[in-house]
């Protein structure tokens, strides 16, 4: 039996109506709302058509008002727990705000991402039939981007919600007002035609649906060539749509050339955002932005240290590219490395593009640096520390200085130092160093020396053993060890 609501006539929907009217709507539109609403009449969407269009891109997300909304659709519209009262008001919101129905907060509704949104394309059928879905597609990606800011959350909603249904996609385009939002579906689309490239299509039939919508987006991009939007997230993003068109036609790649030559700093940031959005699936645009030829020191940062960009499959062939036309900034970059795995990683690469040439510096002395760095705290006995790390002052004579010096809480560089060089005299001795004068040794000494006493407890005692700190240290050493879980 259909649950009705039994409210007075004239207080039918009360609280929606005065949350309603705080978005601006009218009271004649309100009534229309109200009828529609009445589960005892029978849906009638001709109704809907007399609701006026109400400008809702400019609406910003108001706590008091969006709270007071959703209040009034727990008790007025969620309570009855019908269907049919859920894609209604699903209806309403879309007559009254269009593509940016969403801010009248259809997700109070219940059920989780896709139950509400194939609600949504339940509702909308009734009212648009074939075009539904992509209409759907289009309000819920204008809800996403509301604000007009690339933000970590919208990319990988876009991404994660919205990919590997091109098709769908460019339908949902012309359901889209803003030039913006529809920008940022052209860049998902043509990213979905790269990755559908990358597996050829030997069917004939798809082979032409493929071309015949390559040309379609190929003509929307052209057609949005004189688009320059202020926001500079969408600088990038538009830099970065043209990027993904240059993997299809050849051509965009010199238009993509005469912008970021004319400043180097956008390719990191194109790089970042394509990382944000695709993570290790957007190797194939690397190639891109490799083909550029801007020496931007920031992208080589990223090209070495990016936990994205470690597994592409090709990340060596992207670093050769690299080191065979900028072997300066190359080499800077190895020097500015503080992981010194990672800097020899980068010189083996370098000298295998450049066999003849010297290599300027010394990675391993420029990491002992850093580690004594780190360790040598101590004003008054800077020297007898530092010459203890050295191997110039013996146990016995640093033991000598040792009860005058004090402990500290040391900084910490992700160095990892025995990753690259092994357990050598120098990271011997600087475990010891920890031993007698850290107050934090289990952390700082897993990022600077890549040591993990959890893991190498035996190891750790036979190392202070072996270089004849006395029992005593070893003790205490261990005991704040097991202190720090406490």
């Amino acid at each position: 039996m259909m649950y009705v609501n039994k409210a007075i006539p004239g207080e039918q929907f009360a609280r929606l109506t005065e949350a309603l009217q705080a978005y601006g709507i009218q009271e004649e539109t309100l009534k229309i709302v109200r009828e529609y609403l009445n589960l005892e009449n029978p849906r009638n969407n001709a109704l809907l058509e007399q609701i006026p269009a109400y400008d809702f891109s400019m609406i910003q997300r108001n706590y008091q008002r969006r709270e007071t909304l959703k209040k009034a659709i727990r008790k007025e519209i969620n309570r009855l727990n019908q269907e049919e009262l859920f894609e209604r008001y699903i209806l309403v919101c879309e007559a009254i705000a269009g593509v940016y129905c969403m801010k009248l907060e259809i997700w109070e509704i219940p059920g989780d991402y896709q139950a509400s949104k194939k609600r949504m394309c339940s509702a909308f059928r009734t009212r648009y039939g074939d075009t539904a879905e992509a209409r759907v597609t289009a309000c819920l990606v204008t809800y996403q981007l509301d604000g007009n800011n690339l933000t970590y959350y919208f990319l990988r909603n876009l991404t994660n919600n919205f990919s590997g249904n091109p098709e769908l996609n460019h339908r949902a385009m012309a359901y889209i007002p803003d030039d913006l939002t529809k920008l940022s579906m052209l860049f998902l689309i043509l990213h979905d035609l790269n990755l559908l490239k990358k597996n050829p299509l030997k069917n004939p039939v798809q082979m032409l649906k493929f071309n015949q919508l390559k040309g379609k987006l190929l003509g929307c991009l052209d057609a949005m060539a004189q688009l320059k939007p202020s926001n500079p997230d969408f600088k990038i993003l538009r830099l970065l749509t043209i990027a993904e068109a240059s993997c299809l036609d050849e051509s965009y790649l010199q238009t993509l050339k005469l912008e970021v030559q004319n400043n180097p700093a956008l390719l990191s940031k194109m790089a970042e955002t394509a990382l944000t959005a695709f993570e290790k699936e957007a190797e194939y645009l690397f190639y891109r932005f490799n083909a550029l030829n801007v020496a931007d020191p920031a992208y080589l940062a990223l090209l070495i240290n990016s936990r994205h960009v470690k597994q592409f499959s090709g990340r060596e062939k992207l670093l050769k590219q690299t080191a065979e036309k900028f072997p300066m900034e190359f080499r800077t970059q190895i020097a500015e490395q503080i992981n010194c795995k990672n800097a020899e990683s980068m010189k083996k690469i370098y000298v295998s593009v450049h066999p003849d040439s010297d290599f300027p510096f010394a990675i391993q002395e420029k990491s002992q640096l850093r580690c004594m760095n780190i360790l040598v705290q101590d004003r008054n006995f800077k020297s007898e520390v530092t010459n203890f790390l050295n191997g110039t002052l013996s146990m016995e004579e640093f033991l000598e200085v040792l009860p005058k010096l004090q402990k500290h809480y040391f900084n910490t560089d992700f160095i990892q130092y025995t990753k690259a060089y092994g357990m050598d005299d120098f990271a011997e001795r600087c475990i010891c160093c920890y031993a007698f004068l850290s107050e934090n040794q289990k952390y700082s000494m897993n990022q600077v020396l890549g040591f993990q006493i959890e893991k190498h407890e035996k190891e750790y005692i036979a190392i202070l053993r072996k270089n004849h700190v006395p029992t005593e240290y070893i003790l205490n050493s261990c005991a704040e060890y097991v202190m720090d879980y406490y």
